[in-house]
């Protein structure tokens, strides 16, 4: 199998995607804090502010991306299971025969 089909089949998943989106969020969460303790009990690591302030920034940016990415990924799971198209077709022919007959 081609890696562009692959890809391809792993987008149209939304279960799938949700499940990635979820656990990279998680593992971007867990990783905020040993950031976060590095900085505070090895201060001769870390020597000048800008490396914390750059950290906490691409921490954040993946946080934030991973979540908005899941939650959009969770409403199209929703979307996915709602969007049955028999069930409107159904209620399109009878909303049709209603006002036909009226």
């Amino acid at each position: 199998m081609r890696i562009r089909s692959l890809w391809a089949m792993v987008q149209e998943d939304p279960v799938f995607m949700r499940k990635i989106n979820g656990w990279a969020t998680i593992f971007w969460l867990v990783n905020f804090p040993p950031v976060i303790l590095i900085y505070a009990f090895a201060p001769d690591v870390w020597q000048q502010m800008s490396i914390l302030y750059l950290a906490l920034v691409s921490i954040y940016a993946n946080v934030a991306g991973h979540l908005a990415a899941w939650q959009a990924s969770r409403i199209e799971v929703v979307q996915n299971e709602d969007a049955n198209v028999e069930d409107v077709l159904v209620k399109l022919e009878q909303i049709h025969e209603d006002v036909g007959t009226k």
